[in-house]
């Protein structure tokens, strides 16, 4: 805890406890009594909002006396993400202090508070008169802030995949003029101009005995000379601010913005190791937006061809290893993913609807497989199929049918430019078995539920996860509707179970991973086909037992749990803890497989795991045997 006062303290017993906080400590006593001065007492409901996000920034902070908050962002998919609580002696607004805009978070009372408020003003003013409060702040409040958010959104949150992911993760370094204007300290006005003038830059350092010694901004020559009408002779040192306000390279991007608005400044100079890196404005701080994922998508939106749509998705990748190596989880990044390729999709579909004309009919294109379920890692085979209306007697069956199928060729086809590579075993909207009206698609889940057989079974590993991405959705909800209402279910889920059952252990008899070689005779394990796609089958197979609408992965966990399904309910942190290793673990080998220029796939080099990554896989290899063990006893086999 950081500060704790009483409700009834006095401005005696207040200056005291202030004094020996960790933050305030480092006031002269004039500047203690300065804010006890300014420090109001406040009281708020429980359920009242002190912060709301994307409202307007708050214009003080809250030192909490009573009471407690919860902070919370709210994503663009309407999930809830807390990221941290504040209770007796913390404090509120502190986001605020650090944004150049709307607000980023939701404040909502929890417990009625009670609390002292300092205006953002009277605490800047304590920051430009105490510099050893503003390195407090930063080292206490900010960074430790820091750690807690970006952890819980590295974590929970697609929120994470904006500006805020690049403000909390990114470096200094990454947005640093390294080819800044800069000239000695003996140097006049017009020299300094110049320079400026030449590296296009808005701001200029001047360098005496090897170090900064002060910056010269636009703003400066505009007030300080031209304003004034000085001779453009005029030392350097007559109109540059002093001292200049540096900040390290190996910072955050947020702590940057942090000191430019405390300090009133908009630029700082970084430094590396004592030594002058560059110089970084607030200009460049808010440019970082442009190489957000949400970007790219507005990127993706903007092309008209599908072969800048081609040399686009080229790219999905390296976002991916990006933002990998900042490191969000590989459960969120392969939403990232499919919304990226979902855009890309949807953009082809246009092009080929300007391309062959208005759909005679309502249709909707769906995804299959772990694009359905948004679990894609890298580009992975196509599997996807159109659902369109039923016709009636005034439609031309055959020319509704032949429009569909000149539109899947023309999709599917474009994906494969985009990097998509075609499935093996068919499963596109251009074999014509998966393009079919809405009756069609129904009799397909009728034949499977009543007849099962080994290819129903693998069609249905594949289909059952399917999702609408384009066009008219509610087509893929009442087929999703109709496959939930059918009833003789049981038959085909005991022959799903068995097959799951008769994957056989991904370990051998001694408890070592059954394993193939590669051409060097090197051990190698097939994540996904040994244990990654059996562990999301058999709780595929439960979602489908229970007539679950949800098709990805963990949201079938939850919906699970939440009818208290009694396997999932005993080993749900063991299936969530490997579920999220094997996605992690995969998009590791992938990566590396890709920038060392190899074939992409799920094969992992046993002698290149960790001693914890062997162990944490051998935990999930364990785990899919225990749900093995489960299946054979539920059902039978």
């Amino acid at each position: 805890m950081i500060l704790v006062m009483d409700q009834q303290s006095n401005t005696d017993s207040l200056k005291d406890i202030l004094s020996r906080s960790d933050l305030f400590s480092v006031l002269t006593p004039e500047q203690l009594d300065f804010l006890v001065d300014r420090l109001a007492l406040k009281s708020y409901k429980k359920g009242e909002f002190l912060v709301r996000q994307g409202s307007s920034v708050v214009k003080n902070i809250k030192i909490v006396v009573e009471g407690s908050a919860k902070v919370f962002v709210t994503t663009d998919t309407g999930d809830e993400v807390v990221v941290d609580y504040r209770c007796k002696g913390d404090i509120i607004g502190l986001l605020s202090i650090a944004t150049l805009g709307d607000s980023l978070v939701n404040v909502i009372v929890v417990d009625d508070i009670i609390c002292y408020e300092l205006s953002k003003e009277d605490l800047y003013q304590l920051f430009k008169n105490n510099t050893n409060l503003l390195d407090n702040f930063l080292n206490i409040y900010v960074k430790k802030y820091l750690t807690k958010v970006s952890s819980e959104f590295k974590q929970n949150s697609l929120y994470y995949n904006s500006i805020e992911r690049f403000f909390f993760t990114s470096l200094v370094s990454y947005v640093t003029n390294v080819n800044y204007p800069y000239v000695d300290i003996n140097a006049t006005v017009a020299e300094a101009g110049k320079q400026m003038s030449l590296k296009n830059y808005s701001a200029c350092v001047v360098i005496g005995y090897g170090r900064p010694m002060g910056i010269i901004t636009d703003k400066d020559l505009r007030k300080k000379v031209v304003a004034k009408s000085l001779d453009y002779s005029t030392p350097v040192s007559d109109i540059m601010s002093a001292p200049v306000y540096t900040v390290e390279d190996d910072a955050t991007c947020f702590e940057a913005i942090v000191k430019m608005i405390s300090l009133g400044v908009n630029h700082l100079v970084v430094t590396s190791n004592d030594a002058v890196f560059g110089v970084i404005d607030s200009e460049s701080l808010m440019n970082l937006q442009t190489s957000s994922p949400l970007s790219f998508a507005k990127e993706i939106e903007m092309q008209n061809s599908v072969d800048k749509l081609a040399e686009l998705s080229g790219k999905i990748i390296s976002i991916s290893s990006t933002m990998y190596r900042d490191g969000l989880r590989a459960e969120n990044i392969t939403k990232i993913i499919s919304e990226l390729n979902d855009r890309v999709l949807r953009r082809i579909i246009d092009l080929g609807i300007e391309k062959y004309g208005k759909p005679p009919v309502n249709f909707c294109w769906i995804a299959m497989g772990s694009e359905g379920r948004k679990e894609q890692t890298f580009k992975t085979d196509q599997d996807n199929g159109i659902i369109y209306e039923d016709l009636d007697d005034s439609k031309d069956k055959k020319e509704v049918s032949e429009y569909f199928s000149q539109l899947a060729i023309f999709v599917n086809d474009s994906l494969v430019k985009c990097g998509f590579p075609p499935c093996p075993g068919n499963y596109m909207a251009k074999n014509p078995e998966w393009c079919q009206p809405l009756s069609k698609w129904k009799k397909y889940f009728d034949k499977f539920f009543s007849i099962p057989t080994n290819e129903a079974v693998l069609k249905g590993q594949i289909i059952f996860d399917f999702r609408g991405v384009y066009g008219e959705r509610m087509l893929a909800s009442e087929l999703r509707s109709y496959v939930n209402s059918i009833k003789n279910k049981s038959l085909f889920i005991n022959f799903m179970a068995r097959g799951f059952v008769n994957y056989g252990s991904p370990l051998n008899f001694f408890g070592s991973f059954i394993t193939e070689k590669d051409e060097n005779e090197d051990d190698l394990f097939d994540i996904k086909k040994r244990v990654l796609a059996p562990l999301v089958g058999i709780l595929r197979l439960f979602a489908i037992e229970e007539g679950l609408r949800s098709v990805s992965t963990m949201e079938r966990v939850n919906d699970l749990i939440k009818i208290r399904h009694k396997v999932v309910l005993e080993y749900h942190r063991e299936i969530e803890q490997a579920f999220n290793f094997l996605l992690d673990l995969r998009m590791k080998n992938q990566i590396i497989q890709y920038v060392s220029g190899k074939e992409v796939n799920n094969l992992i080099k046993i002698t290149n795991l960790s001693s914890i990554e062997n162990r944490n896989l051998k935990l999930a290899c364990q785990l899919l045997e225990k749900l093995q063990d489960t299946l054979k006893r539920r059902y039978g086999l």
